[in-house]
């Protein structure tokens, strides 16, 4: 898996919708080209009711979702996958170092009160993918293990645009304490490959709102400790 930089992005308009689902209070976003041909980020709908939301926001706004793709494999992020599949018959991305979340799945629901739900499936693996490409679109695949085994987020160069998943929050970062996740190795994924990125990057995470690079450099107490960074 590549990080950033290492090809010239064309720069393109791209349109964010951001969706908040289950108790997790969950960011799915819908990320679409100048033609709405549309990218999928974790969807997190874990309800009928929640994934009529998404496609009423699709067809409000005449998107026309081509992939999707998963910043990692928690319950919250995955809840909608199998019927967004369904719907728009595309195809779903994620990183192998997640495969045992698919294991137990069933049981994370279950354990979360959602009860069992339908197991997310892999076309391809982000792991082999440098770049995710649909219309007119693109965005970096940036390996960020840490939170989970598996985790990346996804970056628009030309837009200066992170899609972090559960990796950085406004404020924070992604809690380390579950299977898989280990906080030396999210500390070092985002000083190596998110703090190196431009500073007016603007950070759209898996729960909570959007900021940007310069405001974690500056306010956010977990960077404050690389303060070489500052």
């Amino acid at each position: 898996m590549t990080g950033h930089g290492r090809r010239s992005f064309k720069p393109v308009i791209m349109k964010v919708y951001t969706l908040v689902f289950n108790p997790f209070e969950e960011n799915t976003y819908l990320v679409a080209d100048a033609n709405g041909d549309t990218l999928v980020i974790d969807p997190g709908c874990a309800t009928p009711q929640e994934c009529a939301q998404l496609d009423a926001t699709v067809a409000k706004h005449g998107l026309h979702p081509r992939k999707m793709v998963l910043t990692h494999c928690h319950f919250d992020h995955t809840a909608g996958c199998a019927a967004v599949k369904a719907k728009y018959g595309i195809t779903c991305g994620m990183s192998r170092g997640d495969l045992p979340y698919l294991k137990d799945m069933q049981q994370q629901g279950i354990a979360f009160g959602f009860g069992a739900t339908e197991l997310p499936e892999a076309d391809f693996w982000l792991d082999d993918t440098p770049e995710i490409r649909w219309g007119e679109a693109a965005l970096q695949v940036i390996a960020t293990p840490g939170h989970s085994a598996g985790s990346v987020c996804f970056y628009a160069p030309g837009e200066h645009l992170l899609f972090a998943g559960d990796t950085i929050f406004q404020g924070s970062i992604g809690r380390t304490d579950l299977p898989g996740g280990n906080y030396d190795t999210l500390m070092d994924s985002i000083e190596q490959r998110i703090l190196t990125l431009p500073p007016d990057t603007r950070i759209f995470s898996g729960h909570g709102p959007s900021s940007t690079l310069d405001e974690e450099r500056l306010n956010n107490p977990f960077l404050l400790r690389l303060g070489r960074y500052l």
